[in-house]
């Protein structure tokens, strides 16, 4: 994907079974990770409707605001 930055900002071996407790609190619906996505800036390409045979299939493009939470995760402790 052209501008996708595929890095992982926690690099720890099993970070999401030792910090299990973290990250379930984190994702839960409605969670703070809502506070570091963003469809802000979507422009009408950045949905996708396509028909198959099984169905329809819909594709949405989210907007990680990366930097901020890098400075979430340097500030609770899961990265340096």
């Amino acid at each position: 994907m052209a501008g996708c930055n595929t890095r992982p900002l926690v690099n720890e071996v099993n970070a999401r079974e030792r910090h299990e407790d973290y990250f379930d609190k984190f994702f839960v619906d409605g969670g703070e990770y809502m506070k570091y996505v963003s469809d802000a800036d979507e422009k009408r390409s950045s949905k996708d409707k396509s028909k198959n045979k099984l169905g329809v299939r819909y594709g949405v493009t989210v907007r990680v605001l990366r930097s901020d939470l890098r400075a979430k995760l340097k500030a609770d402790g899961l990265i340096q």
